[in-house]
């Protein structure tokens, strides 16, 4: 089974709706189903590359 996740390619460059495989959940973690999420203006700075405090190696899936 997979998921959908929008994933960040490069640098100001578009969240692109993706396919990827659903994790597994390991002992002591759960596996919840997102209906709904959202972006915050930190996401929108690393998506600029303007947060070196919260750097993110590309590719790079917001909430993954």
């Amino acid at each position: 089974m997979n998921m959908q996740a929008l994933v960040l390619h490069r640098y100001n460059g578009p969240l692109e709706l993706t396919e990827l495989s659903r994790p597994t959940a390991q002992p002591g973690q759960v596996l919840v189903r997102i209906k709904a999420s959202g972006l915050n203006p930190l996401d929108t700075k690393i998506r600029a590359g303007k947060a070196p405090h919260a750097c993110q190696r590309l590719p790079a899936g917001t909430g993954l």
